[in-house]
């Protein structure tokens, strides 16, 4: 059972946090090696896709950071987990700025790829292609992970899009054929 993998929501939750649970030792100590609190893992999602990494590497076992994410969290809230304390570390991760046409290249982006953005903390790829997709159309080079902050951002103050409701439509200026071989650009 030690190559099972699970990924993208089609898990049976208890099923994954027993297997999480039966190396919970493992993943104490990368967490605390890491040493970033659980509230800030939802934010810095490069020190949680690390942590998911290093306990694949360490159990053989392939977790997505969303499960790891949702399992520390629950353990957190009924009083299971360990606290970081004074030594955690603050992470405040530059939030890059984009021009108007940047956000509505990354909306065609995010439709064209057409997954919800909780998603993304399951299946990694999905922010692998966010940014190839993102240069693709801007030419700026920058990190999938931190394009999903940034969407999150814009989510929490009601400034994103909603892919129940593809009305609105966008412009900018660049041939939108581009992304016709996305997901043949990410397989090669």
């Amino acid at each position: 059972m030690s190559d099972s993998k699970f990924r993208d929501g089609n898990n049976n939750w208890a099923n994954v946090f027993r297997l999480i649970d039966n190396n919970r030792d493992i993943l104490i100590e990368l967490y605390l090696d890491k040493g970033v609190a659980a509230d800030q893992l939802r934010v810095h999602l490069e020190a949680l896709e690390e942590v998911a990494d290093k306990f694949k590497r360490a159990t053989g076992i392939a977790v997505s950071m969303g499960c790891i994410l949702r399992y520390i969290l629950n353990q957190r809230k009924q009083g299971k987990w360990v606290r970081l304390g004074r030594g955690a570390k603050r992470v405040l991760a530059p939030i890059y700025s984009l021009s108007e046409g940047e956000i509505t290249a990354l909306k065609i982006v995010y439709r064209k790829i057409g997954e919800a953005l909780d998603t993304y903390l399951y299946a990694p790829s999905l922010a692998k292609k966010l940014a190839l997709g993102f240069r693709l159309l801007t030419g700026r080079k920058i990190n999938g992970w931190m394009l999903v902050r940034i969407i999150m951002n814009k989510r929490k103050h009601g400034e994103w899009i909603s892919l129940a409701d593809p009305t609105e439509p966008f412009d900018i200026g660049v041939d939108l054929r581009l992304l016709d071989d996305l997901d043949n650009e990410m397989a090669g």
